[in-house]
């Protein structure tokens, strides 16, 4: 969807003066507001976490937080954002427990140990790969 540039009053942008006309069309409505009351309570501890809030926090409805509570929490979710921005170039792989390793018969140490066996390692490991997709997904 395109945004159209819209010249407003006072340098505010487009956004900020919809935000002001929808608060005196509908009154307290707010879409943050909407989607907080939707959250389970395990997203609202992760949130309140990220926005250092105290954990009472998330028993509250939207319109009983302070505008300071509602900029922490609006910090919050850029922080989470960040954190998220950071683990994008991880693959899956990386969140295997050493455990598992074991259990599939690799050892990590001989890996780091014998560089020139590597492309032989990630080749079982992407075959024990592909044979797990094919037990789980039949």
């Amino acid at each position: 969807m395109n945004k159209i540039a819209v010249s407003t009053p006072s340098g505010r942008s487009a956004d900020v003066w919809l935000s002001i006309l929808r608060q005196q069309v509908t009154g307290n409505h707010s879409r943050a507001g909407a989607l907080w009351d939707k959250l389970k309570p395990y997203q609202r501890d992760m949130l309140i976490f990220a926005a250092r809030l105290p954990k009472s926090a998330t028993k509250r409805l939207w319109r009983e937080f302070t505008r300071e509570d509602m900029r922490a929490i609006y910090r919050g979710l850029k922080r989470l954002f960040i954190l998220k921005a950071t683990f994008d170039g991880c693959p899956e792989s990386d969140f295997i427990p050493v455990a598992d390793w074991v259990r599939l018969g690799i050892n990590p140490k001989v890996i780091s140990q014998n560089d020139g066996k590597i492309n032989n390692v990630v080749t079982e490991l992407n075959n024990k790969a592909e044979l797990l997709n094919k037990i789980l997904n039949h």
